[in-house]
């Protein structure tokens, strides 16, 4: 089965989430860090080497300050004047019980003790540390085909390379180690890449190990839908 032609696609986001958090996907391919959208549904691409990873600039919260001191209690009120001593009788009857005397007023309120002083903000946390940089990508030659290149943010391998003035060609193509799907689109999206044109002639024949490779027009994705491998690719220059 032989094709050949050209092809094309585009995507959008909105950062941070309502939470404050960034959530972004780190590649362990090419060692690049791009931010999403998670709010919005957008998710890494973990079958093509991505990792989920999220972050805050908001430190945080800060230790309670400690409580003020008990304000001092107030002085006692004074004690009520005594009651007057009744009259002593004559010989032998009691005299009456003297009336009870006044209650004394009630000691004034003591005054409020003085708010304790706020507690100094805690000290803010410490900044995670930046992760190491992986190694470099291996970058592709412009204009041909190497062993191992980097292809629309995936890792193209061929098992050989064969270049000319006018062409270049990669025999036995794999995206990140699976099979690519023989058609226009794949065959397209890979020749752009490398040469910047379109493609000669794209071949192959048999079935595609499940899962394979397809380009969606603006990213790799997997498919198990049945299809023809790619096997070799002729790529203008």
């Amino acid at each position: 089965m032989t094709l050949a032609g050209p092809l094309s696609g585009a995507a959008h986001a909105d950062i941070p989430g309502a939470n404050g958090v960034y959530t972004g996907c780190y590649s362990r391919v090419t060692g690049s860090l791009r931010v999403i959208d998670f709010e919005a549904g957008q998710r890494c691409r973990t079958l093509l080497g991505e990792n989920t990873v999220t972050w805050s600039q908001t430190g945080p919260k800060g230790a309670t300050g400690a409580t003020g001191a008990t304000g001092p209690t107030g002085a006692a009120g004074a004690t009520g004047a005594t009651g007057a001593t009744g009259d002593t009788g004559s010989p032998g009857a009691t005299g009456a019980t003297g009336a009870t005397g006044d209650a004394g007023a009630p000691g004034a309120t003591g005054a409020t003790g003085a708010t304790g002083d706020t507690g100094a903000p805690g000290a803010t946390g410490a900044t995670g540390a930046t992760g190491s940089t992986g190694p470099a990508a291996p970058q592709p030659i412009l204009g041909q085909f190497i062993a191992t290149q980097i292809v629309r943010d995936a890792t193209l391998t061929c098992a050989t390379t064969t270049v000319t003035a006018t062409n270049t060609t990669c025999s036995g193509p794999k995206i990140n180690g699976l099979d690519i799907r023989l058609a226009g689109i794949e065959a397209q999206a890979i020749c752009n890449a490398v040469t910047g044109q379109g493609f000669s002639t794209a071949s192959g024949s048999g079935a595609a190990a499940v899962p394979y490779v397809i380009w969606t027009g603006t990213a790799w994705t997997l498919s198990s839908a049945g299809a023809t491998p790619m096997l070799n690719l002729n790529c203008n220059r």
